[in-house]
């Protein structure tokens, strides 16, 4: 027989399984709340954005400097570190990102790309493990936006960090950071 009960607010808790455990030990679980506790199969997840335009130079590789996350899911272990995503936890993730790019020069750029790369220390010396790149048609000045086609599984090791680099080749451009076009993706889903 189902009752109903009617409340004025409704508050979910994510807990740890742990978490969960001891509170219901101690007796201090509201039976007029709703606790979530994460499994193998859930996930968090958080994304990163930046501010403005960063001006990019022909043929050299800039870091998309990001400066705020919104993580999803309390207690998730993300956070901003050297510009990109840091992930508290080792585990699989699931990223993505697409970045909102333009030229600064009519018949320069003749390929933008965006490359994601994971490591513990800067941008410059971390493993590219994804790309995207596009042709570019060198009378148009873009916009362009370039996304990782597919979400990419990566293994990565506590205190790992996330970054999105840009690159155009041939001419210069701008990647506009502040764009709900460009985002950088992270998602634990193991």
């Amino acid at each position: 027989m189902s009752t109903t009960t009617n409340l004025d607010t409704l508050t979910i808790n994510y807990l740890t399984q742990a978490q969960y455990d001891a509170a219901k030990t101690a007796g201090t679980i509201d039976e007029n709340q709703l606790y979530l506790t994460p499994d193998l199969h859930s996930f968090y997840q958080a994304s990163g954005s930046g501010t403005g335009a960063t001006a990019l130079t022909a043929d050299t590789m800039t870091l998309v400097t990001l400066v705020s996350t919104d993580a999803v899911s309390s207690g998730s272990g993300f956070s901003i570190s050297n510009g990109g995503i840091k992930v508290a936890e080792a585990g699989i993730y699931r990223i993505s990102a697409s970045a909102y790019m333009r030229g600064t020069q009519a018949g320069g750029a003749t390929n933008a790309g965006i490359y994601l790369r994971h490591g513990t220390g800067t941008a410059d010396g971390a493993t590219e493990f994804t790309s995207g790149r596009v042709q570019i048609d060198t009378t148009s000045l873009g916009p362009w936006i370039i996304p990782i086609t597919s979400p990419k599984l990566v293994q990565l090791s506590a205190n790992e960090i996330i970054y999105m680099m840009v690159r155009v080749t041939g001419g210069a451009g701008s990647v506009y950071a502040g764009n709900a076009a460009t985002y950088l993706l992270v998602e634990r889903v193991g």
